[in-house]
């Protein structure tokens, strides 16, 4: 999912659990305005994408790297990218609150119509 810095949903792709979440990212549209800034969590490393978002669509994205990284960010960027992914991590923990317990669908689609009565309602709420 993607969010603005106040938490209101912009755009958002289902994928299922076993999916990597980098697999998932690439389906996003990224309808954003131009020399947007995208803040990621680690599971978004994919330096081939950071490029074309960069080339393409003039987006500055910006990804958590792994402890372990062998180029880390500056200190002050590390800080901007954990504060501003906790707006997405809210945001996406309210929406799975107004959730219930459990979705009796038939079909996927289905699904993911019952799912978005959900995210839309929400995302309204944040305007």
């Amino acid at each position: 999912m993607i969010v603005t810095i106040t938490g209101e949903p912009i755009e958002y792709v289902f994928a299922p659990g076993s999916h990597h979440d980098n697999n998932a990212f690439k389906r996003l549209d990224f309808h954003l305005l131009e020399d947007s800034v995208m803040y990621g969590d680690a599971a978004y490393v994919d330096q081939e994408q950071e490029f074309e978002l960069k080339e393409d669509l003039n987006l500055q994205f910006f990804v958590a790297k792994k402890q372990n990284s062998k180029a880390p960010h500056p200190g002050h960027v590390t800080y901007l990218i954990n504060h501003f992914r906790k707006c997405v991590e809210a945001s996406f923990s309210s929406v799975v609150r107004l959730f219930p317990r459990e979705i009796h669908a038939i079909t996927s689609r289905g699904f993911e119509l019952k799912v978005l009565t959900f995210i839309l309602p929400f995302g309204f709420s944040r305007l």
